[in-house]
């Protein structure tokens, strides 16, 4: 199992700043962070301008940008998810970055984004590689098992519970707290070696979720 927890998401409550799911599991550090941009706010976690309607396209070419900096490889034609009702393709990076140690490590990255019931919605899935990984040549299983990743909603209109043009409170933000894991709390993520597993998609990965007063189910098959 992927996430070795019957609740493997952590959610940011209600009214933060960040609506931000995420879980995450250490054996390697890895993480599955779903994170919601009401239209008219901007969340502290990313370095995005504030949601709005057609900005799909601006984050996504904003997250390719700072993610180039660190690149060995980029696929931008990556798997497809099923996102709500949308089959939208994914960004891959494969980079040399530092999760929990002072040490570089190859990490993939995997993110998807989509605009739907009045929001931005960034998908983003971590996974950081065996030492010395050059190309994605051996992560293809993997990918391919992403296109039977599904997030679907039956309360994509409700309000959210965010008020308009929030200012980033700390003043700093950063694409996913490089790589994309964030590094505090139960959803923090910390080193170790990589199972023999040939996908992290083994079984279902969560039941409910909300996220700025949405309802998501997120899951992907065996």
């Amino acid at each position: 199992m992927w996430v070795p927890t019957d609740k493997p998401f952590t959610t940011t409550e209600p009214r933060a700043v960040s609506q931000v799911a995420v879980a995450s599991a250490p054996r390697p550090p890895r993480s599955f962070t779903i994170t919601a941009v009401p239209f008219g706010t901007s969340p502290g976690t990313e370095a995005v301008p504030i949601a709005k309607p057609n900005a799909a396209k601006t984050y996504h070419d904003a997250i390719r940008a700072y993610r180039a900096k660190y690149e060995i490889e980029f696929e931008p034609n990556g798997p497809a998810a099923t996102l709500f009702g949308q089959k939208v393709s994914s960004q891959v990076t494969l980079a040399q970055l530092r999760t929990n140690t002072e040490q570089l490590q190859p990490t993939l990255i995997v993110e998807w984004v989509v605009e739907a019931g009045q929001r931005i919605w960034i998908i983003r899935i971590v996974k950081q590689l065996p030492d010395g990984t050059k190309d994605l040549s051996g992560e293809q299983g993997f990918l391919k098992s992403l296109e039977e990743l599904t997030i679907s909603s039956d309360t994509l209109d409700n309000p959210t519970t965010l008020s308009p043009a929030i200012p980033n409170p700390s003043g700093t933000r950063t694409i996913g707290a490089i790589p994309g894991m964030p590094n505090t709390g139960a959803a923090s993520a910390a080193g170790g070696t990589r199972p023999a597993l040939p996908t992290l998609f083994m079984a279902l990965l969560a039941g409910l979720l909300a996220l700025s007063g949405v309802a998501l189910r997120a899951h992907a098959r065996r």
